[in-house]
């Protein structure tokens, strides 16, 4: 079990915890303090047969040693960054939402193998750079024709799916898309963009 909690709040716990442990007990279970941890939260408990005391404490339980591991295999620079900024949630409807959405996208990645990625890239520097008015290079302008067929095969490929992803298609790829598409629009014009989502 791995977990990270202040030092802090930790030694506020266990030197309260310890007026309840036993000392030189004949059984050795009661000499000590039960530490768990499940769905985010650290329990600590102690008990001498006489008085028990229980402490809680909410803790990121292996979470940032996670995110890194995820985070080391993103293609591009934008999913590392979203899972490094990830959260612990403890919403149990979120939770919930969120196992279905791995559990369907699971589902298309074994039905119809996953989508091509190639020529999508973070734009955000090239655009950010346009709308102070710099012109584009060749470099960026090929980038972003790139990023145009892609986000054509990826539309392709939603809506050959379309019909078994009830739960992703809530408005994440969809949104996406389309900012994508006035963003083009707004650079570029309308010729640019001569696809419908």
């Amino acid at each position: 079990m791995i977990f990270s909690v202040e030092r802090a709040k930790l030694l506020d716990a266990v030197s309260r915890l310890q007026r309840s442990v036993g000392a030189k007990t004949a059984m050795p279970v009661l000499e000590g303090i039960l530490i768990s941890a499940e769905q985010g939260k650290i329990t600590l408990v102690s008990y001498n047969l006489e008085m028990g005391m229980k402490k809680e404490m909410y803790a990121s339980l292996e979470f940032p040693i996670i995110k890194e591991a995820v985070s080391e295999n993103c293609s591009f620079s934008l999913g590392k960054e979203l899972i490094l900024n990830e959260e612990v949630h403890f919403d149990y409807l979120w939770c919930e939402r969120e196992l279905k959405r791995g559990k369907e996208a699971l589902a298309l990645y074994v039905a119809y193998r996953s989508p091509s990625f190639a020529g999508v890239r973070d734009l955000s520097a090239s655009f950010n750079d346009i709308e102070k008015g710099r012109v584009a290079s060749e470099m960026e302008l090929y980038r972003i024709a790139e990023f145009s067929r892609a986000a054509i095969a990826i539309k392709k490929y939603m809506q050959e799916t379309s019909g078994d992803s009830d739960i992703i298609n809530e408005n994440t790829v969809k949104t996406r898309m389309v900012r994508g598409r006035e963003l083009l629009k707004k650079y570029l014009g309308e010729e640019a963009c001569n696809y419908e989502f």
